[in-house]
């Protein structure tokens, strides 16, 4: 089995040998920064020696320290976020396959005494941006030791229940979610740091811990004494250390742990990938054989995916003029869509932590800070279907039948997605709904909703076939 490291940061060294250092490690994940994933030859050499489903994570660094703006607007500042993400994406300023790149916000927000609710507003807002704009993104980045304890002290679990609204972000999006974890030379496994998931009861979010490693400062409030202080003389401790410290960890939910590979200025000098590349290449992972299998987890289908600028909807007057395709399609899907639906199991239902419903295919997860959904009318909700997933979704310029398939998708599961198949299966109507009735099956709720999408899906055959 592979190893699980990933790393967190890729610096093109004057040796030239990162990329033969990253072919051999086979990273699962790579944390990039601005000057690396907005550079085309960069990024097409980084993929050209990393595994074929490795997760590409982009960090904004300006972007991910707004911190003050977070707490003043969590709101305003998450959906901000998240559409300065699609309009570098829009003008090709990002290089990496969307289908395994997932968007970071704030970094290390203060979730010991900050306002924890303000996290949970922004994330969620930010997430929900991001999967209405066909992006996926990573939630929180925790720093090691957060979020803090029930009672503040370190005697009890960690709490999660503040962040209820961003975890139905997280799986309505099929997101992910970070967080950091440090030990000192001496106990890598330091409690209340790298057990910080054990408390967590979300049993469907997978996880990468976007920074591993020693560090004094991060844990015991000491000087920064990174592995090249600690364990200079032994490069091989520091890879016993890291497996040690992954095998205490243990949880099936994490994807990859990104090992903390600063090298540049004072205070983090004392981290160097350049310094244990070797060891990191030569040392036999135990925690690879005795890693738990993990949860299974949906990727999107592979081609890019071509992001819009942010879709400004206003309720229309009266019903839009539209192409006969569009009026041949929509009675099909609000058919499809139905009226008021309040089923507690569906994130999708969910606006800041209430039970709003779905009306119309129109989500209150999506909607609801703009709509008031249960009360939606079918205007509205035609004006919603134009707009935001017809035009966005470029279904003028397709025939009859793909255009309904596709438009049909796009309000089942998003633009985005509606999108990613398409790319995939081309321009062949049947390709398109194979494909599709192939990503249900993936989903975890399958098993809850999967009768429904089936025949979701053959009501859209018997059509076609007409």
């Amino acid at each position: 089995m592979q190893n699980l490291l990933g790393m967190h940061w890729m610096r093109n060294h004057p040796d030239g040998q990162d990329l033969a250092h990253v072919e051999r490690m086979q990273y699962k994940s790579v944390k990039l920064f601005e000057w690396h994933w907005n550079n085309r030859d960069a990024c097409r050499d980084l993929l050209s020696v990393l595994p074929k489903d490795s997760y590409l994570l982009a960090r904004d660094h300006p972007m991910s320290e707004q911190k003050s703006d977070m707490w003043a607007n969590p709101e305003g500042t998450g959906t901000r976020h998240a559409n300065e993400w699609a309009e570098k994406v829009r003008q090709g300023n990002v290089h990496t396959p969307l289908d395994r790149t997932f968007f970071l916000g704030i970094n290390e927000p203060d979730a010991t005494n900050g306002d924890r609710a303000a996290i949970d507003r922004y994330t969620a807002n930010f997430l929900n941006r991001l999967k209405f704009l066909g992006l996926r993104g990573g939630a929180f980045s925790f720093s090691t030791g957060h979020p803090r304890t029930v009672d503040g002290t370190g005697n009890t679990p960690a709490d999660y229940s503040v962040f209820e609204q961003s975890h139905q972000a997280i799986v309505a999006g099929n997101h992910i979610g970070l967080l950091h974890i440090y030990g000192t030379a001496n106990v890598p496994c330091a409690p209340g740091h790298y057990d910080r998931l054990k408390a967590c009861p979300w049993q469907d979010v997978e996880w990468v811990v976007g920074e591993i490693g020693a560090d004094e400062h991060v844990v015991g409030g000491g000087a920064h004494d990174g592995y090249l202080i600690s364990m200079r003389d032994n490069p091989a401790r520091y890879c016993q250390w890291l497996d040690e410290l992954i095998m205490g960890i243990n949880d099936p939910r994490i994807h990859s742990y990104q090992v903390f590979t600063y090298d540049f200025s004072h205070p983090w000098s004392s981290f160097n990938v350049r310094e244990i590349r070797a060891a990191l290449e030569g040392y036999q992972w135990r925690h690879s054989k005795a890693h738990t299998v993990r949860l299974p987890v949906v990727v999107a289908p592979t081609g890019p995916t071509p992001v819009t600028a942010p879709v400004t909807v206003e309720p229309p007057k009266e019903q839009p003029v539209a192409s006969d395709n569009w009026a041949r399609s929509w009675p099909i899907v609000l058919k499809f869509e139905g009226g008021l639906s309040l089923d507690p199991n569906d994130t999708g239902n969910y606006y800041e932590g209430r039970l709003i419903g779905t009306k119309y295919g129109i989500s209150a997860a999506v909607w609801g800070g703009k709509y008031d959904i249960p009360n939606l009318t079918k205007e509205q909700a035609l004006s919603i279907y134009k707009a935001a997933y017809w035009d966005t979704a470029n279904c003028d310029a397709l025939s009859w039948p793909l255009c309904l398939a596709v438009f049909d998708h796009a309000i089942n599961a998003g633009v985005g997605n509606a999108k990613q198949l398409l790319s995939q299966s081309g321009p062949n109507f049947l390709a398109f709904m194979a494909d599709r009735i192939a990503w249900y099956t993936r989903l975890k709720q399958f098993n809850l909703y999967g009768v429904a999408w089936i025949r979701r899906c053959a009501e859209v055959l018997r059509e076609g076939a007409k």
